[in-house]
């Protein structure tokens, strides 16, 4: 149970990662919250787990930013991810939200 709430993060970077590396097992990672942040970032946001060890349960509440790539998100291998009161824009000045597709899966709805 992690809250990072009300910061300003500013990066060439990738401004939020969690990513676990093929191969590696771990026993839970999840519940972890990002509220009232704001974003600048050079690189995508990642959250990336893998079959047998997916991200749970994360959530972004009032985050705003840019990302200066055309994708704004990188996500596989994650559950129970939600967005509420997100804006996040890309390199080319659109607001991107999010839609759930699968568990594992997501995909901009542009």
């Amino acid at each position: 149970d992690i809250v990072f709430e009300d910061c300003d993060i500013d990066v060439r970077g990738r401004a939020i990662g969690f990513w676990v590396d093929p191969g590696v097992r771990l026993r839970d990672f999840g519940n972890v919250t990002f509220r009232d942040v704001r974003i600048k970032s050079g690189k995508p946001l990642l959250l990336q787990g893998t079959a047998d060890a997916p991200l749970r349960n994360l959530r972004f509440e009032n985050v705003r930013g840019t990302i200066a790539e055309v994708e704004p998100i990188e996500m596989k291998a994650v559950e129970n991810v939600t967005f509420d009161d997100c804006a996040i824009t890309s390199a080319k000045g659109q607001s991107v939200p999010f839609v759930r597709k699968t568990s594992d899966s997501w995909e901009s709805d542009r």
